[in-house]
């Protein structure tokens, strides 16, 4: 059984969405729109070689295949990568509200430990 670990990223910037992230299901993700490595590295913005060691990385890892290539036709994700894929994009959508909660709450809990007038009368 894979087991989930989750990490945050804390910056003074604002994100541009608030989600978990995890680079398998990007680069799946990606491989489904486009249809192709290259064109899933081009919108992921990593090399072609990163993203074709980070798919076959995987399926060592996960021991299945995720992607199909047949010569001639556009990248398709095997039934376990296409589960894997919506699997995710369901939990995003069911947990959005909780993890807006979480980052609403952990962004408060941050501004005043750095509250200059808080730090003084405690």
């Amino acid at each position: 059984m894979q087991r989930v670990h989750l990490a945050y990223t804390l910056s003074t910037e604002a994100p541009p969405q608030r989600e978990l992230h995890h680079p398998l299901i990007a680069l799946l993700g990606a491989l489904h729109d486009t249809g192709s490595i290259s064109a899933a590295a081009r919108a992921l913005g990593l090399s072609y070689r990163h993203v074709w060691g980070e798919l076959r990385r995987w399926e060592a890892e996960l021991d299945r295949e995720l992607v199909v290539w047949v010569k001639g036709q556009p990248a398709q994700l095997t039934p376990a990568g296409a589960r894997l894929l919506a699997a995710e994009r369901r939990a995003q959508a069911r947990l959005a509200p909780q993890i807006e909660a979480v980052c609403s709450a952990l962004e408060q809990a941050f501004a005043a430990a750095l509250d200059e007038t808080t730090a003084r009368s405690s």
